[in-house]
């Protein structure tokens, strides 16, 4: 399975189902749209991630969540079933419109994505639309890199981009 690496706690955000949108620069490999993706945790923690996120996390793990929460680890795995690029933003009704000709999966034909706290939907970004989000009974630890990568039972192997 491929694993994607996120700073924490975007990484278990995701495991606890408030983040299904992945916010990145690049677009995800195109031969990976509908395949189960691991999360993992990277080590380092963002001890300011902005009072949304710290919110959520007080309201999830407890006032210590950054004590708490697992870092360089899987956490999660995740249908990883469609993207988008954001051709302009809306903030006044809080939504971000799709590029034409970028939709794929299970974005097709959707045109716009609500926005929300937890990513950068800023014009250029592509989004990446997660679901099915099971996160592990115990976090398994990795060792995570920048790119896709590939999981196996908690052995890595790097494979680089994917195209």
């Amino acid at each position: 399975m491929y694993a994607i690496t996120l700073h924490q706690p975007w990484a278990s955000l995701i495991a606890l189902g408030i983040k299904t949108v992945e916010t990145r620069s690049w677009p995800a490999p195109v031969r990976l749209l509908e395949q189960n993706i691991a999360i993992h945790a990277a080590r380092l923690v963002m001890r300011e991630p902005g009072p949304a996120i710290d919110a959520a996390m007080v309201g999830r793990m407890g006032e210590d969540w950054r004590s708490v929460i697992p870092a360089g680890m899987v956490v999660a795995t995740a249908t990883l079933a469609g993207m988008a690029r954001v051709e302009r933003v809306n903030l006044v009704h809080n939504y971000a419109t799709h590029e034409p000709g970028t939709e794929a999966g299970c974005a097709v034909g959707k045109g716009e994505t609500r926005i929300d706290p937890w990513g950068d939907f800023g014009p250029g970004r592509w989004l990446w639309f997660l679901t099915d989000v099971r996160p592990l009974p115990e976090p398994v630890p990795a060792i995570g890199r920048q790119t896709f990568w590939r999981w196996d039972d908690g052995t890595i192997n790097t494979v680089g981009p994917i195209s």
